[in-house]
């Protein structure tokens, strides 16, 4: 199993959700919106993402702007 607790990783995937969240809207935005929590919620249950990977990525997919003291090095979210 690959972990995807390696930055360059995370990055990815924080950047992916940021692109989701930040599409104009669509019928189906909210159920990717809601695919995207579930995927994860199951990354975090299996050990690819920390709960702090994972928890960020939830805030990003319900909206929640990070606070700069929180935001990890290099990101641009």
């Amino acid at each position: 199993m690959i972990l995807l607790n390696a930055m360059s990783h995370f990055e990815r995937l924080e950047e992916s959700v940021g692109l989701i969240v930040r599409h104009p809207e669509f019928p189906d935005k909210p159920a990717a919106l809601e695919q995207c929590a579930g995927e994860i919620d199951e990354l975090i249950r299996t050990g690819c993402l920390t709960g702090e990977q994972g928890g960020r990525l939830l805030d990003l997919v319900r909206g929640v702007p990070a606070r700069p003291e929180t935001r990890p090095a290099g990101s641009r979210a």
